[in-house]
Formats: C-alpha cells, structure tokens, sequence
C-alpha cells in the first residue's frame, strides 16, 4: 500500500532507536567509522539465467505466481559484484560471507542471514506491485500483499520463463513475505 512511500526514519519516532538514511553505499563506506564490526553477508553480480537447482519447498508460490506466467528479462545489473566485493575489504578476515553469480541464489541467502550476521548487504532488482485498491479490510486469504513485493536472486529469470517449473520449490526471488519469516534478530543493518 501506501507504506513503500514512507520514509523510513519517521516509523521509528522514538529516540532511543537511533535510524538514518543512508542514499547510497558510498556513505557507509565513507562514514565516520569506517570498519563493520562483526560478521557481514554481502551478495551481488548475480546470474539471473543461471540453472540454480534446489531440492527443498516452502516457497511463497504466491509471490511465483504474481508474474503470471509473462516473459521476464533481468539485465545484470554492472557494478554489484565490485561493490560486494570493496564492501567485504571493510570487515575483518574470515567475518564475511560473500554470495556472488551463481551462489547469490535466494535459498542460500536466506540460510545465511539467519546464521547471525550483524550487516546484510544485498545488491540485486527488486519489485513492488501492490493491490489496485488499498483497502485494509480484507480477508487474509486475499490478502497478498506481501508476495507482491521482493527482491531477485540467481536463477530467478530463468525460472520464471521455464513453464515446466514447480513453484513449490527455490525459486529465485525473495518475497517479502520470505523475509517476514526469517529470523533477523542479530542483524544491525539490512541494505536492500
């Protein structure tokens, strides 16, 4: 609804949550302090063409579904994979998990972001296509919203153009829904 046209800082009017918007990586990297403390998971470069196989379900068929079964083309988006990568020099040794090309897949990303990690920075395309109507009245079985906004990771163009596909597995796109249910609860700081 109208909550993607909300800046994010005022959804915290609290003073004891300190919240600042940073409109690029440049300003993390060149902040004050310049060295992440802890662990980091950074993906990037990803392979949205790639054949990602995955054996497990629980996928959010819904958010599968969405795209209707229409062409999808994702261009590599240049420069991900270097950002990742001068982003993982400002951790120290053996702190960062790097996910990249091919391993950049939605079911490896969701494994390691709830292994802990106190900065998550991922670098890929991302949708948004909520409800026509915003009515905040409806029945939960309706309700969708969640499925209809995420982020792509390897393998997701080609799964989405593969009309033999099974929705009920990996699919290579992280619904916000996906999101929702993941344990985040030691990360410090999500760039998506």
């Amino acid at each position: 609804g109208f909550l993607h046209q909300l800046a994010i800082e005022y959804l915290y009017p609290k003073s004891s949550v300190d919240c600042h918007r940073l409109s690029s990586t440049r300003m993390l990297v060149t902040a004050e302090k310049t060295r992440i403390t802890g662990r980091l998971l950074a993906c990037g470069g990803m392979d949205y063409n790639a054949v990602v196989q995955s054996a497990t379900g629980g996928n959010d068929v819904a958010g599968y579904r969405n795209f209707g079964g229409k062409p999808i083309y994702l261009n590599h988006l240049y420069g991900t994979e270097e950002e990742v990568d001068a982003i993982s020099q400002i951790v120290a040794s053996g702190q960062c998990i790097l996910l990249k090309g091919t391993d950049a897949t939605d079911e490896l990303f969701c494994k390691y972001a709830q292994s802990g990690p106190h900065v998550v920075h991922l670098a890929t395309h991302g949708y948004f296509s909520g409800e026509k109507m915003f009515d905040d009245m409806k029945p939960l079985y309706r309700d969708r919203s969640m499925s209809e906004s995420g982020l792509m990771m390897s393998g997701a163009a080609r799964n989405l153009n593969d009309p033999g596909f099974n929705p009920h597995f990996s699919d290579g796109i992280i619904t916000a829904k996906e999101l929702s249910g993941l344990d985040l609860s030691e990360v410090d700081l999500m760039v998506l």
